[in-house]
């Protein structure tokens, strides 16, 4: 919506669905959308839906991650987890306080034993500052994460299982060490 109140639309052409880590050294179907607006200018508000698809992993288990703050001011952001029946979700949420969070990062909880979703909103997310100066993003906004796993420290043992041993320096990057 741009600032004289006229409405953008964006076309299927604009819109591009590709791989969110090209070169990353394990198998993952991450999928991003990138959109070009061609017309934005200061001032406009972009509106947009998202929804995310969550596979089990392969032994079952559940894992769900959400930075909450961008390079981009939010003036409202929800995100809504839907648990499949039969999970036991346990939550973990992270405020580096860098740029003040307005809202609760405790998720609001709905429904029964079999049909519970989970949801936070916010309002008027301050942007990240955008600067090579200052630490990466990941360092700086606030993030929650959900899992079906026993605790924390059964994610990192997974995750290590995984990525142990898959990131095996070149000779020529061993050189340049």
């Amino acid at each position: 919506i741009k600032p004289d109140g006229t409405v953008l639309t964006v076309t299927d052409r604009q819109a591009r669905d590709v791989t969110k880590y090209p070169d990353y050294p394990l198998y993952n179907a991450i999928r991003i959308k990138t959109v070009v607006l061609q017309e934005v200018a200061e001032e406009t508000v972009v509106e947009y839906q998202a929804r995310w698809i969550i596979n089990r992993l392969p032994d079952g288990k559940l894992l769900w991650h959400r930075e909450l703050q961008t390079t981009e001011p939010i003036l409202q952001a929800r995100y809504v987890l839907k648990v499949p029946p039969g999970y036991d979700v346990k939550f973990k949420s992270d405020d580096p306080g860098y740029v003040p969070l307005p809202g609760s990062l405790t998720p609001r909880r709905e429904g029964n034993r079999a049909n519970v979703t989970f949801t936070w909103e916010f309002n008027k997310i301050p942007a990240l500052a955008s600067d090579n100066a200052i630490p990466p993003a990941v360092d700086l906004t606030a993030s929650v994460s959900a899992t079906s796993f026993k605790d924390w420290r059964q994610v990192h043992v997974w995750w290590s299982k995984i990525f142990n041993n898959k990131l095996i320096p070149s000779p020529e990057i061993k050189g340049l060490v």
